[in-house]
């Protein structure tokens, strides 16, 4: 009998399906590693190298978003936990052989008893959970109302291992016999089909009709029918210590091998019509859990005692449990919040907010005039075409240039009214542009600065100009710069930078402007209604950023008249933020953060925000809404820049201090 505070082969399954939109990466590696052979198909995988990973980085402390809850035994050997109904989950009691049903907050809601010792577990993605009896030859369901039901398994020592609900059908791998199971509910008959060249089949998934099971003593996975017939099965080049699988809603199986140190997540596109490696959550040392939340792999490592993650375009990052060695093993996924596992070692259950997840760093310098240099090097993807230049003193006109910058791949440097830095003039010098717009009148940028400039560049330096910040708007959306009139305007007050500093890379994702006009007013003045009457003809909708407050109601009600309007309202400038970005940026792998409170680090980090398609989110100097979080989570964030010093925002932004 195996030891039950460390269980031979503890489940990874996860405990909750998440949907993965086709056509985008599975894996945030550098590259396919290996390639597997489809034999009896025909087909090949698919290789490529792979350059090798960075070190990974050290593990990070959770702080109190990661929690430990007492189960009533602490020497009951939890070994799996599964999702439940209304973000509980099911933990398997392997000494008690029970399965308790906790709250999120850790309160024991229900404790089941079962007649046999419970192994791996499932959801029945219905609120209850299916259970492996493995030791006495049984697999067992329990109900959201805590109903149980087991079923003797009709040949003796199968050693069921692992179970997924398929709907009326359920299916086990009987790790023993070598054979799949299937339990029709609706009649309680059970079947077993022999699986041709097993040796001690495990981990197992379905995909519409066929069914996976990996089998890592046989090296292969093999992809069966739902009567047990043999569709393919795949063979790996790896020698692996630990295979587990979980299909997608998207034609996609995913799963993870486990050798030496390293882990690998393989995946098969086209239900096995190839198979790919790609390096993933490397010098782990015991993987003893996994589950998938669209393109993030969560899993735990027994050996380093941390839960960690890995997704697209970042690093994997590592969390680690307070109470050391705590055996930890399973993961299940709830609310798109949380990831829990199970600690056999100190009979608790652990929950993590998945809302700390994101790496972070931050783009600052010793004034607004440095901060916008260190935005344009970021990354140096310009090419030195177009530059625009803007005052430093007054937000509006780099506002409303943001999107047009975007649009041109172009940074915005910014300058005093008189003079041309000397941080901007050697900017200016290396990109050696072939166009330079100076963004605003004489009293913005004097003609002293556009002299400057000149002499300092080889370029066409032009100004797009008005009489206040409303005709530059203007003018700048007239423009050969700005993209043609289309299906999205921005209109913002000119009065206040929060709301228009939100928008800019809002209406860049959407290829779109934004028209700054004076939001106090009841109605808007002719020339913003002939840009706005320009749009309406090209079929556009009108997208108001900020409440009624911002941008009047009769500015609304004169919208309405000529178009579609939606606005992005809110109770504050931080409420605004989110709502546009919620509309805009569904999803995004990365974020900026700015100050909701002082504008200038931000004037040039929208700009290059929108050319990267990232969202902007208004935070508080010492603190991060928790709605942003939340919306970091939704959106499957994976790091996110700060725009600006400690002054602007501080550490406690960076460790995502949630106000309140």
């Amino acid at each position: 009998m195996p030891n039950p505070a460390d269980p031979a082969r503890p489940s990874a399954r996860a405990s909750a399906r998440p949907t993965r939109r086709a056509g985008r990466r599975v894996s945030g590696a550098l590259g396919v590693l290996l390639t597997a052979v489809v034999l009896g198909s025909g087909l090949a995988g698919v290789s490529a190298g792979a350059a090798p990973a960075d070190p990974p980085a050290p593990p990070r402390d959770p702080g109190a978003r990661l929690v430990e809850f007492p189960l009533s035994n602490p020497n009951g050997a939890p070994n799996d936990i599964a999702a439940g109904a209304d973000g509980s989950v099911w933990v398997s009691v392997y000494v008690d052989r029970t399965v308790q049903r906790m709250s999120r907050d850790g309160a024991i809601l229900a404790t089941v008893g079962l007649s046999g010792t419970p192994m791996s577990l499932a959801s029945d993605n219905e609120g209850g959970v299916w259970a492996t009896e493995s030791l006495f030859n049984r697999i067992a369901h329990v109900s959201a109302a805590g109903v149980v039901k087991e079923y003797d398994l009709p040949t003796p020592g199968s050693f069921p291992a692992r179970i997924f609900d398929g709907g009326d059908e359920v299916y086990y791998t009987a790790a023993a016999t070598q054979k799949l199971g299937r339990l029709t509910e609706s009649t309680g008959a059970i079947e077993e089909f022999a699986i041709a060249g097993a040796v001690k089949p495990w981990a197992i998934d379905g995909l519409d009709d066929q069914v996976w099971v990996t089998d890592e003593q046989a090296h292969r996975t093999f992809i069966l029918g739902r009567d047990g017939s043999r569709v393919e099965y795949t063979t790996f080049l790896t020698s692996p210590t630990g295979v587990e699988l979980q299909s997608s809603t998207a034609g996609v199986v995913t799963g993870v091998l486990t050798e030496k140190d390293e882990a690998f997540t393989f995946v098969s596109e086209g239900a096995g019509k190839s198979m790919k490696y790609y390096p993933r959550a490397e010098s782990r040392m015991d993987l003893s859990g996994f589950a998938l939340q669209s393109e993030r792999l969560w899993y735990v490592d027994r050996g380093t005692n941390t839960i960690g993650v890995d997704g697209p375009g970042s690093a994997p990052v590592d969390f680690t449990v307070a109470t050391a060695d705590s055996g930890l093993t399973g993961v299940a996924l709830t609310e798109n919040r949380y990831v829990w596992s199970v600690a056999a070692r100190t009979g608790r259950v652990i929950r993590l907010d998945m809302r700390v997840v994101p790496g972070a760093d931050r783009v600052g310098g010793v004034d607004r005039f440095e901060m916008a240099v260190n935005m344009s090097r970021r990354g140096d993807r310009y090419g030195g075409q177009t530059v625009f230049v803007a005052s430093g003193s007054s937000f509006a006109d780099a506002l409303s240039a943001g999107p047009l910058a975007a649009h041109q791949n172009a940074p915005i440097l910014l300058t005093a009214q008189g003079t041309l830095p000397d941080v901007t003039r050697r900017e200016l010098t290396r990109l050696d542009p072939t166009r330079v717009v100076v963004v605003g009148g004489p009293a913005s940028v004097s003609d002293a600065v556009l002299g400057a400039i000149r002499r300092e560049t080889r370029a066409k330096v032009e100004r797009i100009g008005g009489s206040d910040r409303y005709a530059v708007s203007r003018a700048l959306l007239a423009s050969d710069l700005a993209p043609a009139p289309g299906k999205t305007l921005y209109v913002a007050s000119g009065k206040s930078s929060a709301d228009a500093l939100s928008a800019t890379p809002a209406a860049a994702h959407f290829d779109a402007g934004i028209l700054l006009v004076s939001g106090g007013a009841a109605a808007l003045s002719g020339d913003d209604l002939a840009v706005i009457e320009e749009y309406a003809a090209a079929g556009a909708t009108v997208k108001i950023a900020g409440g009624a407050a911002s941008v009047s109601a009769g500015i609304e009600a004169q919208l309405a008249s000529l178009g579609p309007v939606k606005r992005f309202g809110g109770a504050d400038r931080y409420e605004v933020s989110q709502a546009i970005n919620e509309d805009a940026f569904p999803r995004a792998n990365r974020a900026y953060f700015a100050s909701g409170t002082s504008f200038p680090d931000a004037l040039a980090g929208g700009a290059v925000a929108g050319s990267e398609d990232y969202p902007v989110y208004l935070t508080k100097p010492n603190c991060v809404p928790e709605r942003v979080l939340d919306l970091l989570t939704a959106s499957e964030v994976d790091h996110v820049t700060l725009l600006g010093g400690e002054r602007t925002l501080t550490n406690a932004v960076l460790e995502f201090t949630t106000c309140g």
